[in-house]
């Protein structure tokens, strides 16, 4: 009898313990360039995915059922994105918060669609991922085509006339972006004065920089990752070249600053409105910054990716990836700490926004350049009146003065004079002469001057004196 009992005291502690790991197996991934040259992305994403991770658990889960995260490295390459997707796979991975590079999420998908996993990425913005793709991508992110207009549409306007380059670095992302910006840039009726393309990973673009300044180049839009770009910032200054950089969300890190210094404030960039000032996310940056962690970049954007997969979850009771992806592309709306996200047919976010970021003191902010951003050599902005230099930046207005240098569109245009009839004096006569036509008006001589006669003849003319006759000899008589 006694043996009996134990028996059964074992028998319910094993489907205890069975119930127990059955409510802890819900494995999920971020997949990022943990190492390599944008390996501060991957850090933003690690971040962001391990914070929401930790607060669904502190929350109940998921349907009861607990997360496990695990933490892939692509490094942003093509061929490891391949085989680190391989490896979640092999995990039972159900859900993917990433990747990050769109050169890496293309080919990674592939495998994630054949394998049944659910793949949202927080930063990949080629068009080609969801045209392309499976029914198992979805994105929380804008498009290429979509931020590259912002862009194209702004430089066509501000730099009608001027010279501008664009250049790429032969990536998935950056040249798919660059390709977006040209095409918009010349649908607004400016076409690029050159067009470069950089190897990723060098260090010295020197030769490049010596092209766009020959070329006169004034603006630059740049396809690429924060690296090259920095380092394109720095060897521009060297040379002086002073154009002003345009690229996009690749440049959301503080550690552009640290490769390109005070030149970083020459560079602006697309990105959505700042989720660290939503009051969605208020809660969890405070929680991040009390950690000494701010949470920039792409870091809320890869925490909303792991909030929309937990909504689609609980609303359809289930872990099944093509149930929750359904879901998710019927446009039903998640609230998320980056705002509320609705999803299309294709897996994109409907109607994303953008706005224009700078450096300023170590870190990104919002930059207002609705008219051209203005280089130290630049005239008054306009709006400001010609000859007044209250709109110059302090120590410029002088420089400006000696220079006397204005740029023809910032010009206002010159006020029109008025008309003021010409007074035409009153012909006089000459009260010394009968008949005969008037003086010629004379104005501010005093006095008028009689016409001269076609035969060079006039009042003030010396007449020619006959000779004086001989006179005759007297006769004596």
């Amino acid at each position: 009898m006694k043996n009996f009992v134990l028996t059964g005291v074992g028998l319910g502690l094993a489907a205890l313990l069975t119930t127990t790991s059955a409510l802890a197996d819900i494995t999920v991934a971020f997949v990022g360039p943990i190492t390599g040259q944008v390996a501060a992305l991957g850090e933003q994403g690690r971040q962001g995915a391990q914070k929401a991770v930790d607060d669904i658990n502190k929350a109940g889960g998921i349907n009861g059922e607990q997360l496990v995260l695990e933490i892939g490295d692509d490094a942003c390459d093509p061929k490891q994105a391949v085989s680190v997707a391989n490896q979640m796979a092999s995990k039972e991975v159900k859900f993917v918060a990433g990747h990050l590079c769109s050169g890496a999420s293309i080919p990674a998908s592939k495998v994630y669609e054949e394998e049944g996993i659910l793949m949202v990425t927080p930063a990949s913005t080629n068009p080609k991922l969801t045209d392309e793709g499976g029914w198992n991508v979805a994105r929380v992110c804008g498009r290429d085509d979509a931020q590259g207009k912002v862009a194209g549409d702004y430089i066509a306007k501000a730099y009608a006339g001027k010279k501008v380059a664009i250049i790429d670095d032969k990536g998935a992302y950056g040249k798919g972006l660059a390709d977006e910006a040209r095409k918009a840039m010349n649908a607004a009726g400016l076409t690029e004065a050159l067009n470069e393309s950089i190897n990723a990973g060098e260090k010295d673009y020197s030769a490049l920089v010596s092209k766009l300044k020959d070329a006169g180049v004034e603006a630059i839009y740049y396809g690429g990752y924060h690296p090259e770009a920095g380092l394109i910032l720095k060897q521009m200054a060297e040379q002086g070249l002073n154009a002003k950089m345009f690229s996009a969300d690749g440049m959301n890190t503080a550690e552009l600053w640290a490769i390109a210094g005070k030149n970083a404030e020459n560079l602006f960039f697309t990105f959505a409105p700042d989720p660290r000032k939503s009051p969605d996310a208020n809660a969890v940056v405070q929680e991040f910054k009390a950690a000494g962690y701010d949470p920039e970049g792409f870091t809320l954007y890869t925490y909303a990716t792991l909030q929309v997969y937990k909504a689609a979850a609980e609303a359809t009771q289930s872990t099944d990836s093509q149930k929750i992806a359904e879901w998710l592309r019927a446009g039903n709306p998640v609230k998320t700490v980056i705002g509320e996200i609705k999803l299309d047919a294709k897996g994109d976010v409907v109607n994303p926004a953008y706005v224009w970021y700078t450096f300023k003191d170590g870190t990104y902010t919002e930059a207002n350049i609705q008219q051209r951003p203005h280089s130290d050599t630049d005239g008054p902005a306009r709006g400001c009146s010609r000859g007044s230099f209250s709109c110059a930046p302090p120590g410029k207005a002088r420089y400006w003065r000696q220079q006397n240098v204005h740029h023809e569109q910032d010009r206002p245009a010159p006020r029109p004079r008025r008309a003021v009839p010409r007074r035409v004096p009153r012909p006089v006569r000459n009260p010394h002469r009968r008949g005969g036509p008037p003086l010629r008006p004379q104005c501010g001589a005093g006095r008028a001057v009689a016409p001269r006669r076609p035969d060079g003849g006039g009042r003030h003319q010396r007449h020619r004196r006959h000779p004086r006759r001989k006179a005759r000899p007297e006769i004596r008589r």
